[in-house]
């Protein structure tokens, strides 16, 4: 494979910053200005016209500005990655029946293993390439944080008078809350990537203003994450890099904070609002055990398809399109095969970390950190990879496609083999 790291390939990781606001397009679009066309047939296709836009693009930079060449291990790993779910349509289809778009859900998932592992794995990038695409997530986040200030501003200046957390939805451009609580998870994530190499009075803004819409969105999930990465990274991987900027940063925080609980309101919202301990896991519970019974009558290896499993639980009364547990919807949707194999494709990219660890120590501690606090996240909360839209393009591109890439630049070390991925 080293023949094909001869040089730096930058472009790739502009164009999977794009990708990403690709995918955001359509959410962006109707919830800001087309609210009606949300959940119909024509959102989809808008949807899957952005996908088809991600394909060509990254297909013509491939032949236009690499070598054309890709190991044929990934494209193994693709192919089994993808004809298990094809197989779970085909079951599915048989014993009961099955949501159309399970089926270009297969089609979709090679496209992406191409795209975002196959040729990615082939490339490196530079410092420089990295920076910019976490100063671009950074970016986008800051921009949707403001947005949310301007739509919400009455509500966010009286949050303290609200007591039922569900009236409430400053979620931005998105959807909901939950999804822009992903946004800002992963863009402190991104600033810290920038951080730990450069300090700025940007990323000290960029840090206040993510936390302060990450604690008005009340994702309790997103705020825990954040907190349990940042946490993870200063006391375990850079504790010996601790300066006395960041103990004077991390004493005006606390004193922010008991400031904070001083004051009986924001005592009050902090418990009533954000943590919610009167309500639990929100029948999270419940919609996993009615999961898990469903599989007890289909498949527990192969699992029922995404699209599929999601119509079954609602003709059962919940009114929801996602499990709200990543490893809990992956077993549904797809059953032990397709959860083994994400968890191999993770794998295989912590042994990248790994890789990086050896030339760049920083990044590499930025990322375990990220993952421990991602494998938390993803217990209460969705999360997709190798899948259409904007929420999968996001994890895949910042979760495995950027550390691959990354890891490629020391090229002097011997590569990571790519037969992790069967582990």
């Amino acid at each position: 494979m080293s023949s094909l790291l001869k040089q730096y390939h930058d472009g790739y990781a502009k164009i999977l910053f794009w990708s990403i606001l690709l995918g955001l397009f359509p959410i962006m679009l109707v919830s800001v200005a087309l609210p009606s066309l949300f959940e119909t047939f024509l959102y989809q296709i808008l949807v899957g016209a952005m996908f088809g836009v991600q394909v060509l693009v990254i297909t013509i930079y491939f032949i236009s500005a690499t070598e054309r060449k890709t190991d044929w291990r990934y494209i193994a790993f693709g192919l089994i990655f993808s004809v298990f779910q094809l197989v779970t349509v085909l079951r599915s289809s048989i014993v009961s029946s099955i949501n159309f778009f399970d089926i270009i859900n297969v089609i979709s998932r090679f496209l992406s293993v191409f795209l975002f592992l196959c040729i990615p794995a082939g490339l490196k990038i530079s410092k420089e390439a990295f920076n910019r695409f976490m100063l671009s997530i950074v970016i986008l986040s800051v921009i949707a944080c403001f947005y949310n200030f301007i739509v919400n501003f009455s509500d966010i200046m009286k949050i303290l008078t609200f007591n039922n957390p569900f009236t409430l939805n400053f979620s931005s451009f998105y959807f909901n809350r939950n999804t822009f609580g992903q946004l800002l998870f992963i863009s402190i994530v991104a600033c810290t990537f920038l951080w730990v190499q450069k300090n700025s009075r940007f990323l000290l803004f960029a840090y206040v203003f993510f936390f302060i819409n990450l604690i008005i969105t009340l994702s309790r999930t997103a705020t825990a994450s954040a907190l349990i990465f940042l946490c993870v990274l200063m006391f375990v991987f850079l504790k010996k890099k601790i300066k006395p900027s960041h103990i004077v940063l991390a004493a005006s925080f606390i004193t922010v904070i008991i400031l904070a609980v001083s004051n009986k309101r924001i005592i009050t919202f902090i418990v009533g609002m954000l943590i919610r301990s009167d309500v639990g896991m929100s029948d999270r519970d419940i919609l996993w055990l009615t999961g898990f019974d469903v599989l007890n009558h289909n498949s527990w290896l192969l699992g029922i398809g995404y699209l599929s499993s999601v119509d079954i639980i609602r003709e059962l009364g919940f009114n929801l399109k996602e499990f709200h547990s990543f490893y809990v919807e992956t077993l549904i949707g797809g059953g032990l095969a397709d959860l083994i194999m994400h968890f191999g494709i993770f794998g295989f990219t912590l042994n990248r970390l790994m890789h990086i660890r050896s030339f760049d120590k920083d990044p590499s501690s930025v990322y375990f950190s990220a993952y421990i606090a991602l494998f938390v996240y993803m217990t209460f909360e969705s999360a997709s990879f190798f899948t259409m839209g904007y929420v999968g393009t996001l994890f895949t591109a910042f979760f495995i496609t950027m550390p691959v890439l990354y890891s490629n630049r020391n090229t002097e070390k011997p590569d990571v083999s790519p037969s992790s991925l069967k582990k």
